[in-house]
């Protein structure tokens, strides 16, 4: 596991928890933070389109499945799809912000293989 992939990971789950976080502050209604934990999970599922890019896969989500899972299981009790519609929201979009993530992780690896790659020949050349 490399320094930048446990960082970027790490920034990606912390802004998910802010924000969730805040988004919970803002309710009326007594919060229950496994459901709401719950609903961002279950935000997560969506169907993606997968495509090769360099090196890696890229996976961007198109269809939000979570989310309709979740409203099909709440839309028969009473104000219940309003109190956690925003965090089924917020799980779909973190799979934006893991691809944000995984875009910026990419782009700082490649820099510092360049940085490594330019070293090495300047060792072998005896340049500096």
């Amino acid at each position: 596991m490399n320094i930048v992939f446990l960082a970027s990971t790490i920034f990606c789950l912390g802004a998910i928890l802010y924000i969730g976080l805040k988004l919970a502050k803002k309710q009326p209604v007594p919060k229950n933070y496994l459901k709401l934990f719950i609903s961002i999970l279950l935000g997560v599922f969506s169907f993606t389109i997968e495509f090769p890019f360099r090196d890696t896969a890229v996976k961007i989500a198109i269809l939000p499945l979570g989310v309709w899972i979740l409203f099909m299981l709440l839309r028969k009790k009473e104000g219940a799809w309003e109190r956690y519609r925003k965090f089924a929201w917020l799980g779909f979009f973190s799979n934006y912000l893991f691809w944000l993530c995984k875009c910026i992780r990419w782009i700082i690896t490649q820099i510092s293989t360049l940085t490594r790659k330019e070293e090495l020949i300047c060792l072998h050349y005896n340049i500096y």
